[in-house]
């Protein structure tokens, strides 16, 4: 099977991107739905929008940070994978040199 690295790290790149964006978007969004409810505490509807709002602030916080975590661990599998290619392409180019098997890999 053949991997192209560049764009596993390229999708990895992206994949943060979105993490990133959910983010700056989720923070921005709560800003101005705590600025809309300044003033209006105590009211039942107020305080009950606000628990939820703050609820899926959470979660779906929780959902970018995910997404950039997991597109770090997409970047680091392509990392590894590309090592443990080319150490094995390695060793056996040695092994076939060793047994005098001098064609490519």
């Amino acid at each position: 099977m053949e991997i192209r690295y560049a764009e596993v790290r390229d999708c990895a790149r992206k994949v943060g991107a979105v993490g990133e964006e959910v983010r700056e978007f989720l923070d921005r969004a709560r800003s101005g739905l705590d600025a809309a409810a300044e003033g209006n505490e105590g009211f039942t509807a107020v305080d009950a929008f606000r628990d939820v709002a703050e609820k899926l602030h959470r979660q779906s916080t929780a959902v970018g940070d995910n997404t950039v975590k997991s597109a770090a661990a997409l970047a680091a599998a392509a990392d590894d994978h590309e090592r443990t290619d080319l150490y094995v392409r390695g060793e056996l180019a040695k092994t076939r040199e060793a047994l005098g098997d001098a064609s490519p890999v």
